[in-house]
């Protein structure tokens, strides 16, 4: 890679196929050599094919050039579908954060919505887009995909509306799927069910908040003898769901879970929880008063 001293566009270039953005040489490289490295890239994109062409394009993008746009479209646009798929996969793994603007705001979502609205949503990339683009047209599509026919689909839509603290059909998919004892003990169907409990009872209102606790209280009761780690782990989640709602039985179900057969580890953070409550409360088990006098 080019140094701190010198810049060198044939030999950036040239590295370009192999490139890592996510490396400490290339934020240093850009420290000294930004102007140089965009034009660079923006000459990449008139000058080569392919995937270096598409790769130059998201690299302006995640670099807040607009110029990467139209790159990208023409590629999702392709008659070939390994360089379309290229050009969906750049799109969609673009930088992308949640809780703020989410995709870089110099990406076109209107055209890039519009390039992708022909194309089948329940594709996983296809789907990854719509559900960072932050659009209403993208929003519908995939909540509507809620009654998809495929499970694993109707789950990941269901924690995705649960993220968004929408039910939409969510509590009717975890009910589909939550207590199914014929699902591998590791599951995305049950790993992605038990998180969006959690999600709803953290980010819901109403009566899906209230709905998604009692759910995740009778899972849990459901897995009180059931000394597996993966099981432990969405009852975890559950728990933590049912703390944000903070129902008048969850002293009782924290005591349950202490009780228990579940692995040792998810047991100490119910106990841990039991101190969220009253003195009075944490008394209703032996290990919680004996916690609480140590403390005092």
């Amino acid at each position: 890679m080019n140094d701190d001293r010198t810049f060198s566009s044939e030999r950036f270039l040239k590295e370009l196929p192999e490139l890592d953005t996510d490396t400490r040489a290339f934020r240093r490289l850009l420290e000294h050599h930004r102007q140089n490295v965009v034009g660079a890239l923006r000459r990449a994109v008139y000058e080569t094919t392919g995937r270096v062409r598409l790769k130059a394009a998201h690299i302006l993008l995640e670099l807040g050039d607009p110029e990467g746009n139209a790159v990208l479209l023409d590629g999702i646009a392709s008659d070939d579908p390994e360089l379309r798929k290229l050009a969906l996969f750049f799109v969609a793994f673009l930088p992308w954060k949640r809780d703020e603007d989410g995709y870089p705001s110099c990406l076109d979502k209107a055209a890039v919505f519009a390039a992708i609205a022909p194309l089948t949503a329940d594709e996983p990339l296809v789907r990854t887009i719509l559900e960072r683009l932050g659009t209403e047209e993208a929003d519908r599509r995939v909540a509507g995909l809620i009654d998809h026919k495929d499970p694993a689909v109707r789950v990941e839509v269901a924690k995705w509306l649960a993220l968004r603290g929408e039910d939409r059909g969510t509590l009717a998919v975890v009910e589909e799927f939550v207590f199914d004892e014929s699902l591998p003990k590791y599951s995305h169907l049950l790993s992605n069910v038990t998180d969006a409990l959690q999600y709803l009872c953290e980010r819901g209102d109403g009566d899906a908040r209230q709905r998604a606790c009692r759910l995740a209280m009778d899972f849990v009761r459901s897995r009180l003898d059931d000394n597996d780690n993966y099981i432990a782990n969405y009852v975890w989640h559950c728990l933590k769901g049912i703390a944000k709602v903070a129902p008048a039985e969850e002293p009782e179900l924290l005591q349950a879970v202490i009780a228990s057969g579940l692995p040792w580890w998810v047991r100490g953070i119910a106990l841990r929880l039991m101190f969220v409550w009253s003195p009075s409360v944490t008394r209703v088990h032996p290990l919680c008063t004996n916690r609480q006098n140590t403390r005092d």
